[in-house]
């Protein structure tokens, strides 16, 4: 009895950064105090060897199974390198001499990044007035690139769901002048059935975005009773505390997608993280 899937030490990798945390005093008077602190961080990664062969390079790089490419970064994305669409909407890429082919080679595959942010931290300031306190905490990630999910326009996939962003696809000659979402399969034309055409619909450089965001993470407003009012009593503290997470983002990327929401390499939808307020009553005893 043998197995059907098992791990192997095959690769090589070296993987270098750096870290960085600042906590400053701003402002430190009698009643009013400014407490920021930043941490900041830097990390890449290369493959230095890899002992696996690819068996498909072409498709195994685009589709997340080839990651281990010497010379890249482990989170390295791949893409076909689009060239647009034909008269009868079907996706191109480059080709050997950057001629436009519809059956991607070698040469049409790039690496346009990684999907790993390498700079990413966070950045929290919180004040205090007296009795009162507030906090504002951000983080951010930069440098990365991910994938836009793109339907892959197979009409005979008897799906009952189906993206939005099919109305832009290719109808009619001359729609190639201003879009770039192939049309669905047509009709049953041989010359509109080949190998890698749903591949290079989702997974061509047209399809990749920045993945930066800066994030406001969480905003904390609170009061703290003061110690004189609780001399006389069995309490140590209380505190009440509205605090609300997730409140605003940033993205890089024009199409309003929330970066950590996707699947960077295929670009397929997650929930969100909502939005949410809470409020809190602390007693300490």
């Amino acid at each position: 009895m043998g197995f059907q899937t098992f791990k192997i030490n095959a690769s090589r990798m070296t993987n270098k950064g750096v870290d960085l945390a600042v906590q400053a005093n701003i402002i430190d008077g009698h009643d009013f105090r400014w407490v920021s602190r930043i941490n900041a961080g830097f990390n890449k990664n290369k493959i230095l060897e890899n002992k696996a062969r690819e068996s498909s390079p072409l498709i195994n790089r685009v589709s997340s199974s080839g990651q281990y490419v010497e010379g890249y970064s482990r989170e390295a994305l791949w893409s076909y390198r689009w060239a647009g669409l034909d008269e009868r909407g079907n996706p191109l890429v480059y080709g050997d001499k950057d001629e436009k082919v519809k059956i991607p080679v070698m040469a049409s595959l790039v690496n346009n990044g990684t999907y790993r942010a390498p700079y990413s931290g966070g950045f929290t300031n919180i004040f205090y007035y007296k009795d009162f306190f507030t906090s504002v905490f951000l983080t951010y990630n930069f440098g990365n690139v991910i994938r836009r999910f793109t339907p892959n326009m197979y009409a005979y996939g008897f799906s009952s769901n189906y993206d939005a962003r099919i109305s832009e696809r290719w109808r009619q000659p001359g729609d190639e002048a201003h879009t770039d979402l192939a049309a669905i399969t047509p009709s049953f034309d041989p010359s509109d059935f080949y190998d890698g055409r749903e591949r290079v619909i989702q997974y061509s450089t047209n399809s990749e975005m920045s993945g930066a965001y800066i994030r406001l993470r969480e905003i904390q407003l609170g009061y703290k009773l003061p110690s004189d009012l609780l001399k006389r009593t069995f309490l140590n503290n209380v505190s009440f505390i509205a605090q609300m997470n997730n409140v605003a983002l940033w993205k890089k990327n024009k199409y309003g997608i929330d970066p950590d929401a996707v699947d960077p390499m295929t670009g397929s939808y997650f929930l969100p993280e909502p939005r949410v307020t809470t409020l809190t009553l602390r007693v300490e005893l």
